[in-house]
Order: C-alpha cells, then sequence, then structure tokens
C-alpha cells in the first residue's frame, strides 16, 4: 500500500519477539494518517510474536505478507526448490504464530489493525486481547491467504465510526474479523474471491454489537467474511 512504512522486519527465520511495548504515532481515528506498521513479517517461517502490547499504530501491531509471491499469490515461489519450506498455508500457518499479546488503540480509520494479512500469507493467532481497535485481524482477499483465529478476547469500544458531513452525523460500528474479496463483482473489497481459508474458533467476543441511525437499531456484525 503507498505510503506504507513499518517500525521493524523480519526477514528472516528463527525470529522470537516477545515481552515489548510497541507504542505507535496516534491514535486518533482520523483516516490522513500516515499507515504505519509496527513489525513487518516477510513470510519466514518459525516466528513466534509472544507476549508483546501493540498501541496507537495507524497501520497494524503486526502486518505478514509473503515475501516470495509469484502473480497468483503462491508464497515460496521464487524459493529454491530445497527450500520451498517456506510456503505458507493452512496446515503450517503456526510457523507464523502470533499469540499472548495485547493490542488496542489501533483506531485509524479504513485502516486500524492488531493483525493484518496480505498476498499469501498465513498465520495462527491465538490467545490474544484486542481493545479499542477497528479491526482484531483484517486480510486481504488474494488467492491462497488465510489464517486461524482461537481462544482471543475481544473487549468492547473502538470500532464507532462517523461521516465527516454536515448536520448528519452518520456512524457506524466496524467488525472484528475481516476477509476482503477480490471486488471481481465491482463492489470493491466485497465478492468475488475471499482468500483460501479462514478459522475463527473459541473467541470470546464481548463487545458493543449494535449501531443505530435515527432510532433504527441494527446487529453489528461480528464478522465479515
Amino acid at each position: 500500500e503507498e505510503n506504507r512504512e513499518e517500525l521493524f522486519q523480519v526477514l528472516g527465520d528463527n525470529v522470537r519477539v516477545e515481552g515489548l511495548r510497541f507504542r505507535g504515532p496516534s491514535d486518533s481515528k482520523k483516516r490522513r494518517n500516515q499507515h504505519i506498521n509496527a513489525i513487518e513479517i516477510r513470510g519466514h517461517r518459525n516466528i513466534q510474536i509472544a507476549g508483546n502490547e501493540f498501541y496507537h499504530w495507524t497501520g497494524a501491531g503486526v502486518f505478514v505478507e509473503c515475501y516470495y509471491a509469484d502473480p497468483d499469490n503462491r508464497c515460496g515461489t521464487d524459493v529454491p526448490a530445497a527450500d520451498r519450506r517456506s510456503v505458507l498455508n493452512k496446515d503450517n500457518a503456526e510457523s507464523i504464530r502470533i499469540t499472548r499479546n495485547y493490542f488496542h488503540h489501533n483506531r485509524t480509520q479504513d485502516r486500524g489493525y492488531g493483525v493484518q494479512l496480505h498476498r499469501g500469507a498465513y498465520s495462527l493467532i491465538d490467545r490474544n486481547t484486542f481493545r479499542d481497535i477497528r479491526h482484531a485481524i483484517a486480510s486481504g482477499g488474494e488467492p491462497r491467504t488465510g489464517y486461524i483465529a482461537t481462544l482471543n478476547y475481544i473487549y468492547p469500544n473502538g470500532g464507532r465510526y462517523c461521516k465527516e458531513t454536515i448536520g448528519i452525523d452518520s456512524c457506524w460500528y466496524e467488525h472484528h474479523f475481516d476477509m476482503h474479496g477480490s471486488g471481481s463483482d465491482g463492489r470493491g473489497n466485497e465478492g468475488g474471491i475471499g482468500g483460501e481459508f479462514v478459522e475463527i474458533s473459541y473467541n470470546t467476543i464481548h463487545g458493543e454489537q449494535q449501531y443505530g441511525f435515527l432510532g433504527v437499531n441494527k446487529t453489528r456484525a461480528a464478522f465479515d467474511l
């Protein structure tokens, strides 16, 4: 994405990041903030992000992307045949594990993620806490992209956004778990291909589950897949 930057990049195998606090530049919801991630992982193996705190990031706390993606977003295509263990899929998603972290106040409109995945990436995301955040987990809808989210706890607040219009306050709540579509039906991130595999299991969602306009309440979606 244009203007996307990161504090740290993981560019090798066998990396563990544990017990640190990562503070970003802003907890504002305004869209004009630059897209800055705390940690960016580029499709390697045996990576664990554990027991950290991520807050005030205008992009994602942890961003995972396939570094060796071919035009079909198959991770590992350009890796020598003898080293293709770096290929990511639902069966080895735990090779990039994000666990026991606290993500909060990543709230930038149209961004603001705990964990974000793109271009053939997979990850096991478990036992994390998310609070005051736009999307706990978000993913691009490219082929061979997905995640396993289990045993996470989602607090309320942080997901309410409003259009900056004069006279009418049009507000809505964002969802917690997300997988974009390819938009092949002309509806932006909806429709078409929506990644490859998503498992959402045994999570606790304790959030604001309604939004309203002119007194008409609707159910807030926990998932948008």
